[in-house]
């Protein structure tokens, strides 16, 4: 077990497994044994935990030096010496057997979340496209409405506009037969009156006439007597 690989984990819960002590730190990096030793078979709460890689270790020792674990303040340091073989006890094994099932279990969770995760990416894209594509079509058909609208709107003052300018016409040429009917009737009853003045004279003439030729018949009549 290379020391610049390995740290020290002291201050642990006696009942502590290695499961759980390898989950607080594989976050920093890839790990390659976690070992809780037990000697006489009961832990002695504390923990080695090796890296694979150096870099992982030294970041886990600067940002895990001290934390809180089960209740309990735990503290971490460079290992100094790696710990004997014959701590390997046969709980220290089935603690290893425990992390490795857990470890293939969370990457079979991991796996599946992720497939869960990308279906239901999956299908929030296509409900996201399908919305988007509902979207557009609303949208069309609202302006749709809306420019029929507008054309029905104007067809509307285009025929109001007709509509006035015939009733308008209609007003002119009724306002012209009547003012043409005025006249007419104006100069129908100027001719009529001319045509009564007329008679008027010539009834008044024959009868002056009428009444030279009866004066002038009665006078000889009067001189023979």
């Amino acid at each position: 077990m290379s020391r610049r690989c390995t740290l020290y984990v002291g201050g642990l819960s006696q009942y502590c497994r290695a499961v759980d002590v390898a989950h607080e730190f594989e976050k920093f990096g890839q790990l390659k044994r976690c070992d809780i030793p037990t000697p006489g078979g009961r832990s002695k709460g504390f923990a080695f935990i090796e890296f694979k890689y150096e870099q992982d270790a030294a970041e886990a020792h600067r940002k895990m030096s001290e934390f809180t674990m089960d209740g309990k303040t735990c503290y971490v340091q460079w290992a100094k010496r790696a710990p004997r073989d014959g701590w390997r006890s046969r709980s220290r094994e089935r603690d290893h057997r425990d992390y490795r099932s857990d470890h293939r279990n969370r990457d079979s969770r991991d796996l599946r979340d992720y497939r869960d995760s990308r279906d239901s990416r999956d299908y929030r894209d296509r409900y996201r496209d399908r919305d988007r594509h509902r979207d557009s079509e609303r949208d069309r058909e609202t302006r749709d409405r809306d420019r029929d609208r507008d054309t029905r709107d104007r067809d509307r003052d285009r025929d109001t506009r007709d509509r006035d300018r015939d009733r308008d016409t209609r007003d002119r040429d009724r306002i012209r037969d009547s003012d043409h009917r005025d006249n007419r009737d104006t100069k129908s009853k100027e001719s009529k009156d001319y045509k009564e003045k007329d008679s008027s004279r010539e009834n008044t003439d024959r009868d002056a006439k009428s009444k030279e030729n009866k004066d002038s018949y009665n006078d000889p009549i009067d001189k023979d007597k």
